[in-house]
């Protein structure tokens, strides 16, 4: 029989650990030989002197692996001229778009409340991810959202007009 040293619980010989607390079982012969009242708390032992560590260097004193001094860290790396290659445009300043691009939600929910409803939804779905594309800095992918904004608006009041006009017509005929 195993013992747990910290909850008392016993276990059978195939058990290693403690099911409640995870301590390591130990076999009850071990347990009566425990007595907690003898036991002795000491310091550890000295441990050997030897000789006290050098300081490190100084920053900048050219002692680190390698040999190489941080200045020779921070050169920036020699210039390689490409036939093809241009350097990448500066990043815009966060929160300002940099260009004014249209997102025509005003005329697009004019054109699905006054005219035609399916071709108007489309145009406000294109005209609310203008805005949201400006701020993530797709420029090309706002300006492709205007563009089709745009174009279902017109859609959409061509075809009101369109539906309208035959409406017309026909309650002028049936008259």
């Amino acid at each position: 029989m195993k013992r747990c040293p910290m909850c008392d619980r016993t276990y059978d010989d195939s058990q290693s650990f403690c099911v409640n607390d995870g301590a390591t079982l130990t076999s009850d012969q071990s347990q009566a030989a425990y007595d907690p009242l003898k036991t002795i708390v000491s310091t550890p032992p000295p441990q050997p002197q030897s000789a006290p560590l050098p300081p490190p260097p100084a920053y900048g004193s050219g002692d680190l692996p390698g040999g190489q001094s941080p200045a020779s860290w921070q050169q920036s790396p020699p210039p390689q001229a490409s036939a093809g290659w241009s350097p990448p445009p500066a990043p815009q300043p966060m929160g300002a778009p940099p260009q004014n691009i249209p997102n025509y939600l005003v005329p697009a929910i004019i054109s699905t409340v006054c005219c035609c409803l399916p071709a108007g939804i489309v145009s406000i779905i294109f005209a609310t991810q203008v805005n949201t594309k400006l701020k993530a800095g797709d420029i090309q992918g706002a300006m492709d959202a205007s563009s089709k904004a745009k174009m279902w608006f017109i859609i959409a009041i061509v075809a009101g007009v369109i539906v309208n006009a035959i409406v017309m017509i026909l309650q002028l005929a049936a008259r």
